[in-house]
C-alpha cells in the first residue's frame, strides 16, 4: 500500500471503522501522514499562535483525525490477533501502579514510586510498538482475512 492508499483508505473508505485488519504499511503511511499534518499545523499556523498558546487549528485537526487514527490503530491491533483494548493498556498499567505507588507513599516506602509507574507504562508502551511493528498473522484470524501482507 502507498501512502496516498493509505490516506484514501484511513480517512475516507474506514474513516470511524474499528473491524477488520490494517497492514503494517497502511499504519505506518498513516501514521507518518498525522506527523506530517501535525508538523505543517505548528509551522503555518505559528504566527498566530506562539509555542505555548492554545491552537485552535491543531486541536481541530486533531479532533477530525481522531477517529481514523484510533481506528487503524485497532485494526493494526487486529492484524497481530490482539484485541483493540491492548491500546488502553497503558492507562490501566498507569492505574494499577499509581495507585501501588500512592499507597507505598502512604507507608513511608516510596520515595521511588514514581519512577516505577514511569518504567511500567514505558513498558506497556514498548510492547505496543512492537504489536504495531509485528508481521502480520497469515490467512485467516478472527479478525477477519489477510487483505495484504506487508
Amino acid at each position: 500500500m502507498t501512502f496516498v492508499e493509505s490516506i484514501n483508505t484511513v480517512v475516507f473508505k474506514k474513516y470511524a471503522n474499528f473491524n477488520g485488519r490494517a497492514s503494517r504499511s497502511e499504519y505506518w503511511w498513516y501514521a507518518l501522514f498525522m506527523f506530517l499534518i501535525q508538523i505543517l499545523a505548528m509551522t503555518l499556523f505559528s504566527n498566530l499562535y506562539s509555542y505555548q498558546e492554545y491552537n485552535p487549528i491543531k486541536i481541530i485537526i486533531s479532533l477530525a483525525l481522531f477517529l481514523p487514527s484510533l481506528g487503524v490503530s485497532i485494526r493494526r491491533l487486529h492484524d497481530t490477533n490482539k484485541s483493540g483494548w491492548w491500546l488502553l493498556s497503558p492507562l490501566a498499567i498507569g492505574a494499577i501502579f499509581g495507585a501501588l505507588a500512592y499507597i507505598l507513599t502512604l507507608i513511608g516506602v516510596g520515595t521511588s514510586a514514581i519512577f516505577l509507574v514511569a518504567i511500567s507504562i514505558g513498558i506497556t508502551h514498548l510492547y505496543l510498538f512492537y504489536l504495531m511493528l509485528k508481521i502480520s498473522d497469515e490467512g485467516e484470524n478472527k479478525y477477519g482475512h489477510n487483505c495484504c501482507s506487508i
